[in-house]
């Protein structure tokens, strides 16, 4: 293909995008609320394009379409019965810091991901008729359980609830106990739709309709992944075994992580050795079933995260996708939260830590021009803190 050929893409590539913005721009969209009487179709496909936290069968969709929850979907009349976008929401009485508090992860089915896509995809066919399925629940599942059962690499963890309050497992929802709206999973449906901002106005919407059927709702937020940080951290520590330390990361593991007790609950003897084992454990995910683990990784993991999230850019943006997504609609940088996934997925992506971007409605537009002229994270003291 010649320079020539090239260029003449490039220029189809724009101006296809212009048109495609034009025809999915917020006038020709249409707010759709999900919940569990939408047809079947509509439900599959929540369930199909869910692309931050899979659900894992019907109980778990239908937890996720009940009380103090939303979802929300943009539709376009070409596109009949096709999300586009598909926002997940949780109404809670303070700013979530966990997923597990929101999201329920019981040991009702066991087995490998596609295990579960398969079961949860036989069991929507079913959706008619509730009591096909009342086996498969458990106390386990009872939603006033003051505790959490969940699965990490094939053990069972037991966690404390801290949101479970009674009060909200009334079989109505009571607008006093709603102060925050948390998103905690946006996903895009439609590859061909990259790049045009349909998320940005699915999240501006849905927080004005809440605002408007919630008066007391004064916080807006997402709790959202962190995504590429464990591969991040991971060839930074090769990057300390080849002796270059240009991050400043060596110093935070010795400062933070109490390194010569850490040596002897590892048994190691020497650095090199350590640093081996440390990335043993964080490819593994294993270290998060040992408290002493937990307790010493901590700090050092929080202030590199913090560090990854901040500081690290591509042409001046926030080199995280998430963070560039929430940054760009104007959101603050606000909360780093520790063990807030510990999912095997969230293990994985980023050693269990998630944010929350903070949005303040009556600011969100300063803010995202603050970023996008001025390229200028805008942050809240429970972030700035883990700064090194």
């Amino acid at each position: 293909m010649g320079p020539s050929s090239k260029v003449y893409l490039r220029l189809l590539s724009s101006q296809l995008s212009d048109l495609l913005s034009l025809w999915f721009n917020a006038g020709f969209l249409r707010l759709e609320r999900v919940t569990w009487d939408s047809p079947t179709s509509i439900l599959q496909k929540i369930t199909e394009y869910e692309a931050v936290h899979p659900i894992r069968n019907w109980l778990d969709l239908k937890h996720r379409l009940g009380l103090y929850r939303r979802c929300y979907m943009f539709s376009h009349s070409c596109l009949q019965g096709e999300p586009l976008v598909i926002l997940h929401v949780a109404l809670v009485p303070s700013i979530s810091s966990s997923i597990q508090e929101i999201i329920r992860r019981t040991n009702i089915q066991q087995g490998n991901d596609n295990d579960i896509q398969s079961k949860t995809s036989n069991l929507l066919n079913g959706f008619a008729d509730d009591n096909k399925h009342d086996a498969l629940s458990s106390p386990k599942d009872d939603p006033t359980s003051p505790t959490i059962t969940t699965m990490i690499n094939g053990k069972t963890f037991k966690l404390q609830s801290f949101s479970r309050s009674p009060k909200l497992h009334q079989q109505f929802e009571d607008p006093n106990l709603v102060d925050a709206a948390v998103f905690y999973s946006i996903s895009s449906t439609q590859k061909g739709l990259n790049g045009i901002d349909l998320g940005n106005q699915l999240i501006k919407q849905v927080a004005g309709g809440l605002k408007a059927e919630f008066p007391l709702m004064t916080r807006f937020s997402s709790l959202s992944p962190i995504p590429n940080f464990t591969e991040y951290l991971l060839t930074a520590i090769q990057a300390i075994q080849r002796q270059d330390d240009s991050k400043g990361f060596r110093k935070i593991w010795m400062r933070y992580s109490d390194y010569e007790r850490l040596c002897g609950i590892l048994a190691v003897k020497d650095e090199q050795t350590f640093w081996n084992r440390l990335i043993q454990l964080l490819r593994s995910g294993n270290w998060i079933t040992d408290q002493t683990l937990v307790e010493s990784f901590r700090e050092p993991l929080m202030r590199i995260c913090a560090h990854y999230l901040y500081h690290e850019k591509r042409r001046g943006y926030a080199l995280n996708p998430v963070a560039n997504f929430h940054m760009k609609n104007g959101a603050i940088m606000w909360r780093l939260n520790w063990l807030a996934d510990i999912s095997t997925r969230g293990l994985s992506n980023s050693c269990g830590m998630m944010v929350n971007y903070r949005y303040f409605l009556e600011r969100h537009q300063e803010n995202s021009q603050i970023y996008m002229n001025e390229k200028r994270i805008i942050t809240g003291d429970q972030f700035e803190k883990w700064l090194p």
